[in-house]
């Protein structure tokens, strides 16, 4: 959170000295799929907060980027193929690059595409294994055992009614993405046992948010 704050700052100094518009939002998202999706995981809704910052380039045409700090996760309760439980919740800290293109020249609906890249920050995962009714619980913070880097594509869809904003988006990671580094090795369930790290991590999903904001610049 206190990065997400410096980087409002900056961006705030930087737009004193170009012509462009600053947008802060904040709503929820829900991802969807991934690998733990075969073990009928269910996805938490979660907050999504936003600063955007819109450079005019040519024509309807602008330059959008910014920084988003959200929310993934999942919780399994044993009823698929496992024979444990598994709760799942990662934090991102993302930075988008995307095309915006100002339909009808009228600033009232925008439309944006482009690449997503998500730092994780935090990943907390409990998992529990029983063996002969005999729970075995496993839970800690998995972020350093984790790849951080998170690479997704990303849709939205805005209208803006004077200063407010109000947008949908959606967002779709690119497959294969192995979000486990070495943390088998550090994980007290081994790969029988535990959902996540069966289900290669979790990655291969899409979110989908809405949002509401306002234009401060």
């Amino acid at each position: 959170m206190r990065a997400f704050l410096y980087s409002i700052l900056l961006f705030s100094i930087y737009s004193t000295h170009a012509q462009s518009r600053i947008y802060i939002s904040g709503g929820v998202a829900t991802s969807l799929g991934g690998n733990a999706d075969t073990f009928t995981a269910s996805s938490p809704t979660l907050p999504w907060v936003d600063a955007e910052y819109e450079k005019k380039v040519v024509g309807s045409m602008s330059l959008l980027t910014g920084v988003s700090l959200y929310g993934v996760g999942y919780n399994y309760d044993g009823t698929g193929f496992a024979t444990n439980t598994s709760n799942f919740k990662a934090n991102y800290l993302a930075v988008p690059l995307m095309a915006r293109w100002n339909m009808f020249n009228k600033h009232s609906f925008y439309f944006d595409f482009g690449i997503v890249t998500s730092y994780l920050v935090k990943a907390n995962l409990k998992e529990t294994f029983y063996k002969f009714n005999t729970p075995e619980t496993a839970e800690g913070d998995i972020s350093q055992y984790s790849n951080r880097i998170l690479i997704a594509t990303k849709f939205q869809e805005t209208v803006a009614i004077n200063r407010f904003t109000i947008a949908l988006f959606f967002m779709i990671t690119f497959k294969g993405q192995n979000t486990i580094k070495d943390l088998p090795e550090h994980w007290p369930l081994n790969q029988q046992q535990s959902t996540y790290l069966l289900s290669n991590g979790y990655s291969d999903f899409m979110l989908f948010g809405l949002k509401l904001g306002v234009r401060i610049k």
